[in-house]
């Protein structure tokens, strides 16, 4: 808030003092994490929202699986309570299991982590690339943890109530190990599966919608053909070249070796279509009278060398293509 108070200051001096160009000026400081996660951080939010669902779904599944292996352990826990155990001893047993088991499909999971992650760094997506190291420090793995504990806790909690909720008396005559489940748990168990079905419709019904968003933009046409197209990245020292003309005569040189190469056609352009690096100019039309300093329309430049126009595909809507001098 101060550096924004600050900056509102400079920007109304600036303005005073040259009305003709910082008449519309004005400036937003940005977090710098905000202005490093900021385009992935939509993304990052909606894969978390994913992985919330899958594991729901999966604690639905280990909630369901602890309440069939404690029907089945049911003439087990009878026994245990005949002997004197009490009922809290049996749920901290209970409980007790679930945890490990909680925490082991934790650590298998942070095992997957650290090499998916490792795979995903190999593969250098463009939207990862000021992330090269993605530690597994430790908050992810006290994040790991407590995730792992609560899962155990939270899903092992009704199981762990179920089996340790028996009629001592009527158990005992069973003549089978398995005792039938009460209409509580299966109220319960119908109600994870049916959590279970919604969590994954909504997430068929998102990756759905993913694979349409992509396919229609993969159908939108950008304006140029990128087929069979590589760019790379020229940065020249400015120690080495301080002037312009040796700028350009050197990327002149540049451009007409790589034409040399069989099969080779390449061109240079100042920044490529939509990254979002052009430079904008303020745009005066001559003999249009009427706008006031400042107040000029804006126009967003590319420099060009070589036939990029026809190496991309580009065709000219209308109008003639201009030249002017530029620097990079």
């Amino acid at each position: 808030a101060q550096a924004a108070a600050g900056m509102k200051v400079i920007d109304a001096r600036l303005a005073a003092a040259h009305p003709e160009e910082e008449k519309t000026r004005r400036t937003v400081p940005v977090a710098l994490q905000d202005w490093v996660a900021g385009p992935v951080r939509p993304a990052l939010w909606v894969l978390f929202g994913a992985v919330c669902l899958v594991l729901l779904i999966a604690c639905a599944n280990f909630a369901s699986l602890l309440l069939a292996r404690s029907i089945s352990r049911r003439r087990e826990m009878v026994v245990r309570a005949a002997l004197g155990g009490s009922r809290s001893r049996l749920i901290r047993q209970s409980l007790t299991e679930s945890g490990l088991l909680a925490v082991m499909g934790g650590a298998a999971g942070l095992f997957l982590a650290v090499i998916g992650t490792r795979l995903l760094i190999a593969a250098k997506p463009a939207a990862l690339a000021r992330y090269e190291h993605l530690p597994i420090d430790s908050t992810v793995l006290m994040f790991t943890l407590a995730v792992a504990l609560l899962t155990g806790f939270v899903f092992g909690l009704m199981p762990a109530r179920n089996a340790t909720r028996p009629d001592v008396a009527d158990a005992l005559k069973q003549e089978t190990r398995t005792a039938s489940a009460g209409s509580v748990t299966r109220d319960f168990r119908g109600l994870l599966v049916m959590g279970e079905i919604a969590m994954a419709l909504v997430l068929l019904a998102g990756a759905g919608l993913l694979i349409k968003t992509f396919l229609r933009l993969r159908s939108v046409d950008p304006g140029f053909n990128p087929t069979n197209v590589i760019s790379t990245f020229v940065q020249l020292k400015p120690s080495q070249f301080t002037e312009v003309p040796k700028e350009t005569l050197f990327r002149r040189e540049l451009l007409a070796r790589v034409n040399t190469v069989p099969g080779v056609e390449a061109a240079m352009i100042s920044d490529l279509p939509l990254s979002g690096g052009e430079v904008t100019h303020s745009l005066a039309i001559q003999g249009r009278p009427g706008t006031a300093p400042g107040d000029e329309p804006e126009v967003d430049t590319f420099c060009v060398m070589g036939d990029y126009f026809q190496l991309m595909q580009i065709p000219l809507r209308s109008g003639q293509i201009g030249r002017a001098s530029c620097r990079e």
